[in-house]
């Protein structure tokens, strides 16, 4: 069995978080709802090596992960792209 230390970014304070929120804002034109999901991911390995502030962001249906027919539309494909473009731009001051 594989264990390790929970990974957690509060929503308010890290420059990531904010940027991710505005980019759902002002891209996808919707309200984020930050939330808390069992699981593991590789942000974990970031905490663990400098206590990097993690984002889990991606496209699909929570419902359907790791499913057996598990999918992404290209439509949440596409808008994750956007938003993602959008925080990275933003952060690396690349974009007003």
């Amino acid at each position: 069995m594989d264990t390790s230390e929970p990974n957690y970014t509060g929503p308010g304070g890290e420059t990531i978080v904010r940027l991710i929120h505005e980019g759902i804002e002002r891209v996808l034109g919707a309200t984020p709802k930050p939330i808390i999901v069992t699981g593991a991911t590789d942000g974990r390995y970031l905490r663990a090596r400098g206590g990097i502030p993690t984002v889990v962001y991606g496209p699909g249906e929570l419902a359907l992960a790791h499913a057996y027919n598990e999918y992404v539309t290209v439509d949440d494909l596409l808008k994750t792209h956007d938003v993602m473009s959008y925080a990275v731009r933003r952060f690396f001051g690349l974009e007003k």
